[in-house]
């Protein structure tokens, strides 16, 4: 009897699933290829994602695009199942700023949380000013250029549009707000 850890899936979906990044568009001959190796290997599914190499020009082009067909008719030839991955490297939705292209309206938004004390005659001051995009300045200029259009956020257009002063000047995170 084999062991239960060595048992293979019962189907595709409780198989090994990889991501297949792409720096180019491959050849046909790749991808038949690399779809055989994944099968070979015992993965049941993946996911394309293009990278930070990809030449964002191409990426959704008509060749990418065929491309992708390909893999996807090589993976069911195979019983193997393969996931639509939309984005240009990461941060989900942003497909390379294709989904916002001409459409500033449709930008992502942020919330902020800045908690101020008032003045003497109890006047509260509060600026939106040096926000910096943590979750991807580590990755210096080349994280900036594939997240950001034109890699730079665009700090400039922010409006506030709410504001909450707290009783007495305390912060909703201090101990003793909801005393």
């Amino acid at each position: 009897m084999i062991p239960e850890d060595l048992r293979p899936p019962p189907d595709v979906w409780h198989a090994p699933a990889s991501y297949w990044f792409w720096h180019r568009v491959p050849t046909g001959e790749e991808i038949r290829e690399q779809v055989a190796q994944l099968a070979d290997a015992g993965f049941g599914s993946f996911q394309i994602q293009a990278r930070l190499a990809f030449p964002i020009q191409q990426y959704l082009g008509p060749e990418y695009l065929a491309a992708y067909r390909a893999a996807a008719d090589e993976a069911a030839r195979r019983g193997m199942v393969m996931g639509i991955y939309d984005e240009y490297n990461w941060l989900s939705g942003h497909a390379g700023g294709r989904t916002v292209a001409g459409r500033d309206e449709l930008r992502e938004r942020h919330l902020f949380w800045s908690t101020r004390c008032g003045g003497a005659d109890g006047e509260i001051v509060c600026a939106v000013d040096d926000i910096r995009p943590t979750d991807v300045a580590y990755l210096l200029d080349a994280g900036l250029n594939w997240v950001f259009d034109g890699g730079q956020p665009r700090w400039a257009d922010w409006e506030i549009v709410a504001a909450l002063a707290h009783p007495g000047g305390r912060s909703p995170t201090s101990s003793t707000w909801w005393t």
